[in-house]
């Protein structure tokens, strides 16, 4: 419903065969967007697998959305995108095996990946009524707070640079390859 919304910019991009699921040029919209003075850009990916996990060199928080009975939280363990996640959801919270995801999720955090710098929130929503919702603005706002007064915004927007240079060396070279092998 918000795509229609004034100042929302909705755009999808495939990743054109690109590992990690995020299009070579999703960075740069991300960089014309935040100077254009959007407050907030909202990156989705289809983040399935190891090599979704691109996202947590680009974004200041990723959000990790689970839905139950799709492998849920042990699937979400083996992807590696638990290591990338800042706040963890369930959505659709109100279904069955709801309740086991969250407590696969949880018991994750707790012995599996644990973060020492701070706690992750995993946490219900349901989208269609909106439970949960505002505990996700509220985690998002809080998140934010603790990257600036940690400092570890500064520090994630250097490496997300490291990062960005490096995909566009790598692009590159890819390309000189490419053309030297004929195509």
């Amino acid at each position: 419903e918000r795509y229609a919304d004034s100042g929302v910019f909705v755009r999808s991009m495939a990743s054109r065969g690109r590992q990690g699921c995020l299009a070579w040029t999703t960075a740069h919209l991300m960089h014309l967007l935040d100077a254009a003075g959007y407050p907030l850009i909202v990156i989705e990916t289809v983040g399935t697998g190891q090599d979704g996990t691109d996202i947590a060199s680009l974004a200041d928080t990723v959000v990790v959305v689970e839905a139950p009975g799709l492998g849920d939280g042990v699937q979400a363990i083996k992807s590696g995108l638990l290591e990338v996640g800042d706040i963890v959801v369930v959505n659709k919270a109100d279904t069955a095996g709801a309740d086991e995801a969250l407590r696969v999720l949880r018991a994750a955090f707790e012995y599996g990946h644990p973060r020492h710098d701070r706690r992750i929130p995993v946490f219900g929503t349901d989208a269609v009524s909106g439970r949960g919702v505002d505990r996700l603005s509220g985690e998002l706002n809080a998140h934010r707070l603790w990257l600036e007064k940690s400092g570890e915004l500064v520090n994630r927007r250097e490496q997300a640079a490291r990062a960005e240079i490096l995909a566009g060396v790598r692009q590159a070279l890819d390309r000189q390859i490419s053309a030297q092998q004929g195509g």
